[in-house]
């Protein structure tokens, strides 16, 4: 008990537009704090961003961040877009695992945004993000959501939880900004 980690977006001196981000922790219920350390990397020559982190944990030691990057992965047909990565700690934040891609846009055009994790327990993973619909316009969203019952270390394919049944052409009553929680019991 008394294990907080804390994440956030940190912009480089060198360069206030180009964010990533960092951790801190604590194992005294928040009275000290570790130093911050960086926990995105850059793939793309240090030119890209990496923001809006979300965090959490199963309560048994492992935490998972996620954030949106517009590293250029070489992974969507449109080349640097916004994509979903994450990172892993089994130490209760101590160490972080390299960053991975949660989700690309190999399989759909444009940035996925405000991504969000969960978790049940027992290993079950949940992340949910904004993307970008398929041949629409620009302001065209939809909720995507991927699992991991591997205690995150891989994660499904992605699935489109907000499917919407409306001509593409009419931007109203479009979901944005999705926000997930569980009661830790597998629901």
């Amino acid at each position: 008990g008394g294990n907080w980690v804390i994440a956030w977006q940190k912009h480089r001196q060198a360069d206030l537009q180009k964010p990533d981000i960092a951790v801190a922790r604590s194992s005294d219920n928040g009275m000290t704090w570790s130093q911050g350390q960086r926990v995105s990397r850059h793939i793309n020559a240090d030119h890209s961003i990496h923001q809006d982190p979300d965090i959490t944990t199963d309560g048994q030691g492992t935490w998972v961040i996620v954030w949106e990057s517009d590293d250029n992965l070489n992974l969507s047909p449109d080349g640097a877009d916004f994509d979903i990565l994450f990172s892993r700690s089994t130490d209760n934040g101590a160490t972080w695992s390299d960053h991975n891609v949660l989700h690309s846009g190999s399989d759909c055009r444009g940035s996925r945004d405000t991504p969000q994790i969960a978790t049940a327990g027992q290993g079950n993973w949940i992340a949910v993000w904004e993307a970008l619909r398929p041949r629409s316009p620009e302001s065209a969203r939809e909720i995507h959501a991927a699992y991991s019952f591997d205690n995150a270390m891989t994660w499904s394919n992605r699935i489109n939880i907000s499917p919407v049944d409306f001509p593409p052409t009419l931007d109203f009553e479009l979901p944005h900004q999705p926000s997930i929680a569980t009661d830790g019991s597998g629901n």
